[in-house]
């Protein structure tokens, strides 16, 4: 099979309450209520002020305060990986969100450096060289504010597209180094790209439980990088991407009452029924920018209230259609 690893050179460039407190309802249960909320973490991250987002989503009680917001130049053309840190002292609880692709050129570094995961992720497997690259330019603020931080306090990680990469690298990493234990931490991603190989994903499982990627109908970039695939499912194969965690796949829809599956079946987080059954389909690129009904980065640039959005459909529609004349990967 042919694989969309090129498209993921351009596609996430597009994406430039609820009252309750976060508390865990179950080792491994699913809380859409928690990933509602997490959607408002994951769009605030692309804002300039994500206090906003927070403003919105929690009650007042609760004060949530951001504590770091922060920029750091992560590849050698200057391109910048962002992330923001929240804390509530009242729920003893921490949120941690990571942004999405910043420009053009740290989206072209990022595909280019994401064919197959190649660097050694704390003896867990092998992740993406941009991912690695990106986390290890963030990392020390996130450590800085773990240690500040009681270790009581639990912990959760999110992000949208390259963010929820990133956050994946933090949640394990958080657990590995004995940051907090693995019943402190949670990671709720959206539009996830594979982040490593089958024994990094297969170690995450392990360390990190309460792991779930959200992924929206036919979003083509949970696709991304291709993975090596017999008889029409991702295997265990040295060197080839391949997910972690558990998929929660939304199969029409975000609305409220939408349907989702909780992808169990095998093989093992690449179940066969859920999203991958729609290799060499229709994906669809507004699936992946939208999630929950709102436009993720749009939603968190206007504080997380829906506003007027400019669409680029058309020149992005033919830039994409270029790029696959041009250039195409293919799995051995």
């Amino acid at each position: 099979m042919a694989s969309l690893t090129v498209l993921f050179l351009i596609l996430s460039v597009v994406t430039s309450s609820y009252g309750a407190a976060i508390h865990y309802t179950g080792a491994n249960q699913y809380d859409e209520t928690l990933a509602r909320r997490m959607l408002h973490m994951s769009a605030a991250a692309y804002s300039q002020s994500p206090q906003n987002c927070f403003n919105q989503t929690f009650p007042v009680g609760q004060n949530w305060q951001v504590r770091n917001d922060f920029n750091t130049r992560c590849d050698f053309i200057k391109d910048f990986c962002s992330a923001f840190i929240a804390v509530s002292d009242d729920q003893r609880e921490i949120v941690i969100a990571f942004r999405g692709t910043n420009t053009n050129g740290q989206l072209f570094l990022e595909g280019w450096d994401s064919l197959a995961p190649e660097i050694l992720f704390n003896n867990m497997g092998h992740v993406m060289k941009y991912f690695y690259d990106g986390f290890q330019k963030v990392w020390p603020e996130i450590s800085e504010a773990l240690m500040n931080n009681d270790n009581n306090y639990d912990v959760i990680f999110t992000g949208h597209s390259l963010g929820g990469a990133l956050a994946s690298l933090a949640a394990a990493q958080t657990v590995a180094q004995a940051y907090r234990s693995k019943e402190q931490v949670k990671l709720i991603t959206f539009g996830q790209p594979r982040v490593g190989d089958y024994n990094y994903a297969m170690a995450h499982d392990r360390f990190v439980p309460y792991s779930y990627r959200v992924v929206h109908k036919a979003d083509l970039v949970p696709h991304l990088p291709g993975c090596s695939e017999v008889n029409n499912d991702c295997a265990n194969k040295d060197s080839a991407p391949y997910h972690h965690g558990i998929e929660v796949w939304y199969t029409d829809g975000m609305a409220p009452d939408a349907h989702y599956e909780l992808c169990s079946d095998g093989p093992t987080d690449e179940d066969r029924y859920c999203s991958n059954d729609m290799a060499d389909k229709d994906y669809s690129i507004a699936d992946h920018l939208h999630y929950f009904e709102h436009m993720v980065s749009h939603y968190g640039e206007n504080g997380c209230v829906d506003g007027a959005i400019v669409s680029c459909a058309c020149s992005f529609s033919l830039v994409l259609f270029c790029l696959i004349l041009l250039v195409s990967y293919r799995n051995e």
